[in-house]
């Protein structure tokens, strides 16, 4: 037996408690890891959230804009002007890879995260009520 913070009063109770002896909040069973997160770190998380969704798409589009930009590099390579185009379709399939393979990932997984923290809480909450 030990003890836990309410989630809503914040008071530490028995994690064996059917409710909380202060406030009467009911405690269902264990407890989901997003039930101690407090209502400002939930908001902070839909704060990131959104960031994340709104990066996703600015990788995603800069990410093919670069692949495009590149794509004509290569082809105007092709007709003499070989110096300068390489190092730009270089500098483009560098970005394009880091956009697409390196940040558009780690920006998905970081919004998938956060989406199932926030879900797991209002659905905690929902239950609890």
């Amino acid at each position: 037996m030990a003890l836990i913070n309410c989630p809503e009063c914040g008071k530490e109770i028995s994690d064996a408690a059917a409710s909380c002896p202060h406030c009467g909040y009911p405690i269902k069973g264990p407890l989901p890891k997003s039930a101690f997160y407090s209502k400002e770190e939930i908001e902070r998380f839909e704060i990131e959230l959104k960031q994340c969704q709104r990066g996703a798409k600015v990788f995603g589009i800069s990410g093919f804009i670069s692949l495009i930009a590149m794509i004509c590099m290569l082809v105007t390579n092709a007709f003499g002007y070989s110096l300068i185009c390489n190092v730009l379709a270089g500098v483009f399939a560098f970005i394009s890879f880091f956009a697409l393979f390196i940040l558009l990932p780690v920006n998905s997984t970081m919004a998938n995260n956060r989406a199932k923290i926030i879900n797991e809480y209002n659905k905690y909450r929902k239950d609890s009520n």
